[in-house]
């Protein structure tokens, strides 16, 4: 928080500076940012403006404040409820206080703070301390798209004016510029306001954005929001004021690459110690990057997301090496394009990877990844190349590999555990056929979670294992500041059958797939040293076993690598502060 100005008293700049001393600022505008100080010839006015520093061209909005009147710019990164409480903790029988922010119906994004009526109540005391901060009949003019719009926005504004015991004047559309059919008019308040704005509005004209958040509070109107923002050619906030639960393998965050636009979701955080949280409900991933796209995560806690990957299929494959079994890539998040992750926790997200299929006739097909927990399905089984079907996967299992039955060739599913490998009860077992390798269990002593078993083989190499990874799992630009990654399972898959003792020096098991808990980057990955310390919590990763292979030249797989907490480079990385 920064403030500047003579409408405050000493005491109250004391108590500001005292609160945080440096210019806090989100790091693309601090360093262009020149808070004026007011002219000694121009009256004191009594009036206060606070601005979240998340808004763009921040100077141009600190320019337009009439001289004469405190700026204060709230940072982004603290409670802004409590910023504006603290600022005017020493002030009082001011005429007015303007606060210029995102907005959308009965919302506004303050710092890391949404102040919505849902968490209205746990700021009881900031807002009683705002409103005595104003003289009677004194304004609260609240400068943010829609902010009073519609039923949302009208209780909103009534219920502030209630908290804080003054006029509240609001916006009931785009606030911002006229290019996209903004303006500066505050159309609805709860009371006669008396006080004039504080801003010289000639001089925002040129200000060409709109001061919008998208919001929701639940899966449909997140649902409808993301489709606006993958769309909409602009950069795009969208605050979260509800918990959000998926309850189909298709809920899935997919934010796509929007004509190099930027997408932020922001959790609402409240000096309650309220989090967004956001449940995959161990049906399918949270949160998918696509290469291209740009996206930011604040204050959100993504757990249960589950990535099960396919058992390898050798459909059409009638003579040759054996399929690999399908990745379980990111159980929680997965990113392929430029990631900023801050202020969030990462965990209880699993992941499996498909058993790979087994080499040459007869090629039993890998069994899914395992579900592991409720409803969510597991991953598909492979077919062999006769095209026998596999078992369908059901909830918290993986379907069996096609050729299962009969000759029991096929993988099995996993599920808590690791699927069986395909073959056991094969005859001429050894001669003329292999044992697949079995899928990793992985398990932290509470939460657990199994991956497909390879395919039994018996001429050519077998198929590899799929891999796993339960937090996340990158490809692109990765950056985790201030968050936590714990608690996050990955279970590879097992790798096919390789040749048997009948078949010399045609080709070995496949090697079981890796299983890493918390993050796998094979991009740029760059954390602050406390989110490091994080990883070695609770992750747990476990690799599936290689496909076996008999006589001579033929080796079996190597077991996939069990790793717990991170496979990839990470740089270090300290957030910039002025």
């Amino acid at each position: 928080m920064t403030l500047y100005g003579s409408a405050a008293s000493q005491e109250a700049k004391q108590e500001a500076k005292s609160v945080n001393s440096e210019l806090l600022t989100s790091p693309t505008t601090a360093s262009a940012l020149n808070l004026h100080q007011p002219s000694a010839q121009i009256p004191e006015q009594k009036a206060m403006v606070f601005i979240d520093s998340r808004l763009p061209d921040l100077q141009q909005i600190v320019d337009a404040v009439k001289p004469g009147i405190t700026v204060v710019v709230l940072d982004k990164d603290q409670d802004g409820v409590q910023q504006v409480a603290d600022a005017l903790k020493n002030c009082s029988n001011l005429d007015s206080i303007s606060i210029i922010s995102h907005g959308d119906n009965g919302v506004m994004l303050l710092g890391s703070a949404v102040l919505h009526d849902g968490d209205m109540a746990a700021y009881q005391s900031q807002l009683q301390a705002i409103g005595a901060s104003l003289k009677p009949g004194g304004d609260l003019m609240l400068y943010g798209c829609n902010i009073g719009a519609g039923p949302a926005g009208s209780r909103f504004i009534n219920d502030l004016a209630s908290m804080t015991g003054t006029d509240v004047a609001a916006s009931t559309n785009d606030t911002g510029t006229a290019i996209q059919n903004g303006d500066w008019q505050l159309e609805i308040s709860t009371g006669k306001i008396e006080a004039g704005s504080a801003l010289n509005i000639q001089q925002l004209t040129d200000w060409n954005h709109l001061a919008a958040t998208l919001s929701a509070s639940d899966l449909a109107s997140l649902q409808s929001a993301m489709a606006t923002a993958n769309s909409n050619g602009r950069d795009d906030t969208l605050t979260l004021t509800g918990d959000i639960l998926f309850t189909a393998s298709n809920n899935t965050i997919s934010i796509a690459a929007d004509s190099g636009h930027t997408l932020t979701i922001i959790g609402s955080k409240n000096n309650a110690g309220g989090v967004v949280t956001i449940s995959g409900g161990n049906l399918t991933r949270v949160i998918d990057v696509a290469a291209g796209a740009t996206a930011s995560l604040e204050n959100l806690v993504i757990t249960n997301g589950l990535a099960a990957g396919n058992g390898g299929d050798n459909t059409g494959n009638l003579e040759g090496p054996g399929r690999a079994g399908l990745d379980g890539a990111g159980g929680g998040i997965r990113n392929a394009g430029t990631l900023t992750i801050s202020n969030s926790t990462i965990t209880a997200n699993k992941a499996s990877g498909g058993g790979g299929t087994g080499g040459g006739y007869p090629k039993g097909g890998g069994g899914g990844g395992g579900g592991g927990y409720g409803a969510g399905l597991g991953g598909i089984g492979g077919m062999d190349r006769i095209g026998e079907a596999p078992t369908a996967p059901s909830a918290g299992h993986g379907g069996n590999g096609s050729g299962t039955s009969g000759g029991q060739r096929g993988g099995y599913g996993g599920s808590t555990t690791g699927g069986a490998g395909g073959g056991a009860h094969v005859q001429f077992l050894g001669s003329s056929y292999t044992l697949g390798g079995a899928g990793a269990s992985a398990s932290n002593g509470t939460i657990s979670i199994g991956g497909g078993g390879g395919g039994s083989g018996g001429i050519y190499v077998g198929g590899t294992g799929g891999n796993a990874v339960g937090g996340i799992f990158n490809s692109g630009t990765l950056r985790i500041t201030s968050s936590v990654i714990t608690n996050n399972l990955a279970a590879g898959g097992g790798g096919g059958g390789g040749a048997a003792s009948n078949y010399t020096n045609h080709g070995n098991g496949g090697a079981g797939g890796n299983g890493i808990g918390g993050i796998w980057s094979t991009g740029t990955l760059l954390m602050d040293t406390a989110s490091v310390a994080s990883l070695s919590t609770g992750n747990k990763g476990a690799g599936g076993f290689g496909g076996t292979a008999s006589g001579t030249g033929n080796i079996a797989g190597t077991n996939g690598n069990s790793i717990d907490a991170s496979l990839g480079t990470i740089t270090a990385y300290s957030t910039p502060r002025l």
